[in-house]
């Protein structure tokens, strides 16, 4: 949120058209695109700078994990086990 809301602040000075800025991502960083541009729609989060954005214009995620309750109940792709057997036997 804080990049979004540096973009829109600065979008003159950059010849960007601030009504036209989106989010996107890919995996990891397409969920955190995706979960901040719907809450900033729905207004379920707020930054805590006091500057909260408006929501981007448009989204964009590459492979992003759209629900992971269910592939953690599926083990997409043993996932689930080798995410306990990190927890179990953390890297040095």
């Amino acid at each position: 949120m804080s990049a979004l809301s540096w973009v829109r602040k600065n979008a003159d000075e950059y010849g960007i058209d601030s009504s036209r800025i989106s989010l996107g991502g890919m995996s990891a960083g397409g969920t955190l695109a995706m979960n901040t541009a719907y809450r900033l729609h729905n207004g379920t989060i707020k930054a805590t700078d006091g500057t909260t954005p408006k929501p981007p214009a448009a989204m964009v995620g590459f492979y992003p994990g759209t629900d992971v309750a269910q592939m953690w109940k599926d083990d997409v792709a043993g996932t689930r086990a080798a995410c306990m057997a990190q927890s179990l036997h953390p890297w040095p």
